[in-house]
């Protein structure tokens, strides 16, 4: 095993899966290997510019429970080639009319130019409820697979261009620090 992957006795997956070691394993995080490093190059306090962003979307993964609707804004500017991150949380239970009333409400605390709703499961017919019976606008967001929509936001953090609000996207961060890697 380690021939073929090449792990040595030392490394974490080896000691965890092989010897039954309690060890700690930032390689199977899915986004983040090292917090010291992503708090510092991707963290913010404040946004970059004073000026109001060129494009606000707000992404809405619809839940119910025990996996709640989660809730992320993310603006960007053309004089800064990044994408802030500005607030992200979920709520549990929440039913087609509270989502309608959670968007609307970020709609009037941020200047949001396009609501995106995932599309597995009952996505696709739950944005077009939305839409029709609450008024709300939103848009199902692509299927297809994960992987590679995993691959892009990977890249968007390594090399620094996604940044989270160390605050108002807190939870995100917790998520972002736990979801280790598995056959799905």
């Amino acid at each position: 095993f380690c021939a073929k992957y090449g792990y040595t006795y030392a490394t974490p997956k080896v000691r965890r899966e092989f010897f039954a070691e309690w060890v700690l394993d930032t390689e199977a995080l899915v986004y983040i290997n090292d917090l010291d490093t992503f708090v510092r190059e991707n963290g913010f306090w404040q946004l970059p510019v004073a000026t109001p962003p060129d494009f606000t979307t707000l992404g809405v993964d619809l839940g119910y429970d025990p996996d709640p609707c989660a809730f992320v804004v993310s603006s960007s500017w053309r004089n800064a080639p990044k994408i802030w991150t500005r607030r992200a949380y979920s709520k549990p239970k929440l039913t087609p009319d509270k989502v309608a009333m959670e968007v609307n409400k970020l709609k009037t605390q941020y200047p949001i130019n396009r609501v995106r709703v995932d599309a597995k499961g009952g996505g696709r017919t739950t944005a077009e409820a939305i839409t029709q019976s609450y008024g709300v606008i939103v848009e199902a967001g692509p299927g297809g697979e994960k992987r590679p929509k995993i691959d892009v936001m990977r890249g968007g953090l390594n090399s620094h261009n996604i940044m989270i609000h160390l605050r108002d996207a807190q939870e995100l961060v917790g998520e972002y620090k736990t979801i280790v890697w598995d056959d799905e």
